[in-house]
């Protein structure tokens, strides 16, 4: 029993090492305009949770979760190939890393708390937060998220 438990445990730490040490490419700040301006994107997090959020052309967001029910708005901008959604009415949001996973498929990476954080482009590690796809076109996240 206790080599089966093991063997589980060596495959589950496996796994996650091929989820983090995965090659990331993040898209720049012309393809993250381009592929969110005006668009509203359906997303799940880590937990399941799942959300909807529009990214108006003016700036303005909004954003709808299902874990509390939330309806947000907000601003969106892009800085330093940094993604950033930050809200009205609650200190919360930040600044991203997108990766386009396939086709209408991208990774949301937390990179900084605020815009500011996000010009300075200090080094550090996005960690994963959210796989989310172009509500108006077929998703094409065939697989659960890696985290």
């Amino acid at each position: 029993m206790r080599r089966k438990i093991f063997a589980l445990g060596l495959l589950l730490l496996a796994g996650a090492a091929t989820a983090q040490d995965r090659t990331v490419t993040w898209m720049g700040n012309e393809e993250i305009k381009a592929a969110f301006t005006g668009v509203t994107i359906n997303g799940i997090y880590g937990d399941g949770a799942t959300f909807t959020e529009s990214y108006a052309q003016d700036g303005r967001i909004t954003y709808k979760d299902t874990r509390a029910a939330l309806a947000l708005t907000g601003r969106w901008s892009v800085i330093n190939r940094s993604f950033c959604t930050l809200y009205d009415t609650l200190i919360t949001g930040g600044c991203f890393r997108v990766s386009r996973h396939s086709n209408n498929c991208f990774e949301f990476y937390f990179f900084s708390n605020s815009e500011s954080e996000a010009a300075l482009d200090l080094p550090t590690r996005p960690s994963w937060t959210a796989r989310g796809w172009d509500k108006a076109r077929a998703s094409t996240c065939d697989e659960k998220p890696a985290v």
